[in-house]
């Protein structure tokens, strides 16, 4: 899985991991593996069942599902604590409306 990642931009790695065969989920959470300090493996098992929209119900992106776990592993705290829960919920909410303003769905492959 790993190649010299550190120069792409993290959308080129993203597409790399895709055309590879990963899923969306995979394909965004392994791009970000370093900085969260897993291996790709690991975090292409721990999301692999995202793929498809939710194990293929077409449900939410893999994308955002992924996005939302690297997300989750930057800003959450090791314990229940309410400013890093808003946190997280703000960057995950700015990525969530990114993705809508582009995609115009959440929903896997609308």
């Amino acid at each position: 899985m790993k190649e010299n990642t550190r120069s792409k931009s993290y959308v080129e790695r993203a597409r790399d991991f895709r055309a590879q065969g990963f899923n969306c989920a995979q394909a965004v959470a392994c791009t970000f593996a370093q900085e969260v300090g897993l291996d790709e493996q690991t975090l292409f098992r721990m999301v692999a069942g995202f793929g498809g929209g939710m194990g293929f119900h077409k449900a939410t992106c893999g994308a955002i599902s992924g996005a939302a776990v690297i997300v989750g592993l930057m800003t959450s705290a090791t314990a229940v604590d309410t400013i890093s829960k808003t946190t997280t919920y703000s960057r995950i909410g700015s990525i969530v409306d990114a993705f809508y303003a582009k995609n115009k769905s959440l929903v896997c492959r609308e």
